[in-house]
This record gives structure tokens, sequence and C-alpha cells, in this order.
């Protein structure tokens, strides 16, 4: 038999495989982005079933490597969060948030996105429903950050002057900000988004501050809005 390894992460996505089978994609602290045969996993009586069945959950798993992916040969739970599942509102968007950021992770491990998930698990856990959507986007822009793709808000990006308020655009494409003097230059009208010093703020606010002082700070809800499609268009921009 070919040798083993352990890996310890998160399960971002899962699909079925043939009659009873189910690949996972899971990100490790190890090696990144890994997709993982689970053989039988769709059986009543499944062996494996169990160790991936928890939501959310860091799985510390045991893989042998075969042709075209890893195979799941046991693993074991090692940390839950179960404060989560009483909330629907809250398994869905985490789903939709792992499915979507897996498609921009490769297979090279990281050390500051595994540790980001750990934290955004951990107060999800018990976070009132009506912030969900401030950690949701702000684990979003600090994943694209740790990622490589990192939003230029802070200057220019033509002049590299900080904006002095009034008509500000996001550029998805040239991944920043452009003053309103330069709109025409930039081409801003084809794929720009116009955002004023209130978005901007809310945008800085997600990618620089942590998790515990955006949960206790309140946005205009339009900018939080807006701060919120600018930077879906941003990430739908990158994984395309």
């Amino acid at each position: 038999m070919a040798s083993t390894r352990h890996l310890f992460g998160i399960v971002l996505d899962r699909k079925n495989h043939q009659e009873n089978d189910q690949i996972i994609f899971f990100y490790s602290r190890e090696a990144g982005r890994v997709e993982i045969m689970v053989r039988g996993r769709r059986k009543i009586n499944s062996k494996l079933a169990p160790v991936i069945a928890e939501p959310f959950a860091a799985l510390d798993l045991v893989v042998a490597p075969g042709r075209n992916n890893f195979h799941l040969i046991g693993g074991e739970v090692k940390k839950s969060f179960p404060g989560l599942y009483g909330s629907e509102a809250k398994i869905i968007r985490i789903n939709a948030l792992f499915k979507r950021i897996s498609g921009l992770i490769n297979n090279q491990s990281d050390q500051k996105i595994f540790p980001l998930m750990l934290k955004f698990l951990e107060k999800m856990e018990h976070l009132p429903e009506e912030k969900i959507g401030i950690v949701i986007n702000a684990f979003l822009i600090k994943f694209l950050a740790f990622s490589g793709y990192c939003p230029q808000i802070k200057k220019c990006l033509i002049c590299g002057k900080t904006p002095g308020g009034g008509e500000i655009i996001f550029d998805p494409v040239k991944g920043g900000i452009i003053c309103s003097k330069h709109e025409r230059e930039a081409d801003a009208d084809l794929h720009g988004i116009k955002i004023n010093q209130g978005i901007l703020d809310v945008l800085q606010n997600l990618l620089y501050r942590d998790f515990d002082a955006l949960i206790n700070r309140s946005f205009a809800p339009n900018d939080f809005s807006v701060a919120a499609k600018t930077l879906k268009e941003f990430f739908n921009w990158h994984l395309a």
C-alpha cells in the first residue's frame, strides 16, 4: 500500500462520483487545496462517512496518494463548531462562501489562509445573525488579499494620491480605486463602479480591521450594501 500522510484542514466542497463515492475538496494546512476520494461515502454502512460528516469541522485526515487524487483512509474531528448548526442562514452562507473560494485556492499551503478560516468559523459560531454579512464580507476581502488579489483601496491607481472625497471609481478589472478626475482616462465607464467616501471606508474597514472590531461596528446600510456588491464584482472578475 502506498505510504499515508496526515492532512489537517476543512472541507470546502463536495461532489458525488459514480454510484457510491464522493470527492471532497479539502483545504489543508500542509498542502493547500487537495481533492480526496472517499470510497463508499454514500453507502448506508460507510465507515468513512462519519469522518467527514460534520459540517465545517477542522479534520485530521489520513490519506493515501492515488493516480489522480488522494484517497481517504481514516481520520478524526479535531475542532467542531456546533453553534453553527442551529442557524440555517449561517450554514447556507458559509457553504456558498466556501464553494466560491474553492476555485481560487491553489495546491500550495499558506500560513495565513488556514488560520483565517478557523478564526472566521469561531466568530461565526455564536454571531448574531444581523452581523453575518459583515463577517462574511470581511473574510472574503481578507482571503483575497492573502491569496494575492488585494484590491488597492488606499490610493488612486493612476495618480497614486489618496482620494479627497467626492465620487470615486472602483475598477474590478484594474483592481482598485480611481479618482473621479481620471475617470475618462481609465475608461472606467466600461466596468467601473461609482462609490463615495463612505463606501470606501467600509471596504477599508473590512480589509484592515479584525473580526472583533468589525462585529462591534455599525455601518450605514446603503454604504455597506454597495461595498458588498463591489467586493462581489471584484471577486467574480478574478474567479472567471
